[in-house]
């Protein structure tokens, strides 16, 4: 007869070295790699006379970043050399919270709801609020949008598509370079959909950009 305990010993003792065969592959293939790799300065190699001993080799590339044609927005005179620029569009909405009445002597008072004005860049369901006189938006007349560029370098190594999607490092874009719309404000950084900029009202608009592999940085 065997006991649980010798069976969970021989589980035990299965994973562990199931773990410890994983764990040395994984040390042998990096072993591998770290032996077979070929470094390169990328800003000073000519592809042309050096494609033949870098095909079907392992490549560890650095270099200068370089992208062919700016992402832009002309609504916000925005341009950027960069791989990849993020647009947010925030909304002004209401946002539900409550607080728990631990004394309360029914479910009807156990919480008790309040409601405050913010931005969010994703719509807020009011229609699943308590209270139903507090409404948002049920539509944004713009969407977020992530923009990437079609052409983008290494010194003359062409950067993937996907290589650009692992550019996910953002950061925040300021110009001061105002929008023709004389209706679009700015502050801080950011471009206000709104009549009043430091009174905004329920479905008025926040405009950010950032971006991610700018040009010139060091990849």
């Amino acid at each position: 007869i065997i006991s649980l305990g010798s069976i969970l010993f021989a589980i035990g003792f299965f994973v562990i070295n199931a773990n410890e065969g994983r764990s040395y592959k994984h040390h042998f293939s990096l072993k591998t790699a770290f032996s077979e790799v070929i470094s390169i300065n990328a800003d000073r190699v000519n592809l042309k006379d050096k494609s033949r001993d870098y095909e079907g080799k392992l490549v560890h590339l650095t270099g200068h970043l370089q992208v062919n044609e700016p992402l832009g927005d002309t609504n916000y005179n925005i341009l950027l050399q960069a791989v990849k620029m993020r647009k947010i569009v925030d909304v002004y909405q209401w946002h539900e919270d409550y607080t728990e009445n631990k004394f309360a002597t029914d479910e009807s008072t156990s919480r008790s709801y309040f409601y405050y004005k913010d931005w969010n860049e994703h719509l807020i369901r009011s229609q699943s609020f308590h209270s139903l006189s507090h409404q948002n938006p049920t539509k944004k007349p713009m969407e977020s949008k992530i923009t990437v560029a079609d052409k983008a370098f290494i010194g003359p190594f062409e950067i993937s598509e996907e290589a650009k999607i692992k550019f996910n490092t953002w950061i925040d874009v300021t110009s001061d370079t105002k929008p023709d719309d004389y209706f679009i404000k700015m502050h801080s950084g950011a471009y206000y959909h709104c009549e009043e900029l430091f009174d905004p009202q329920i479905g008025d608009i926040r405009v950010r950009f950032q971006l991610a592999g700018l040009e010139g940085d060091i990849y």
